[in-house]
């Protein structure tokens, strides 16, 4: 934004202008012009009155919410959570499989790197090798349920399901 355009804000919004500010709209064309109808707008929003709103408004509202706020009630039901932390665990089941094949890799790996790098060079980089996969399997695993059910969630409130 430039001086102009915070200086005119300042004015729309009724602010107290510092002398430089001050000096500025009166030096400044721009500023002059828009200042001075600004401040006329800005007046007359001051002035003029809220609408009351309609009585049924809050009754009207509520029943248009109602639908939403029946499918938030629905998935924050108290077997809603461990429902999904059971799809969760259930995802991660093959986790020790694949975790074993992965000991085996490792091993493996580690038997290579052991015979051209120093063994605690090759330890290190086998062990950040095996905990790189683990964590990312064990993240994979675990969201196909959390996104699975937030897929689902979509295709419910988009009326597809």
């Amino acid at each position: 934004m430039s001086a102009c355009d915070d200086i005119l804000e300042a004015v729309f919004l009724a602010r107290e202008l510092d002398p430089a500010a001050t000096a500025h709209v009166a030096e400044c064309p721009r500023c002059r012009e828009e200042a001075a109808a600004l401040g006329r707008v800005a007046t007359v929003l001051r002035a003029s009155i809220a609408p009351e709103p309609p009585p049924a408004l809050g009754r009207r509202s509520l029943a248009a919410a109602a639908p939403l706020l029946a499918e938030r009630a629905m998935t924050h039901a108290g077997g809603y959570r461990r429902r999904l932390m059971q799809a969760v665990a259930a995802a991660l089941l093959p986790l020790p499989a694949v975790l074993l094949l992965d000991a085996w890799v490792v091993r493996a790996l580690h038997g290579l790197l052991s015979a051209v790098l120093p063994g605690p060079v090759s330890t290190y980089l086998c062990f950040n090798f095996a905990a790189l996969v683990v964590l990312t399997i064990a993240c994979t695993y675990g969201a196909v349920p959390l996104l699975a059910d937030r897929q689902l969630r979509l295709t419910r409130r988009e009326g597809y399901a």
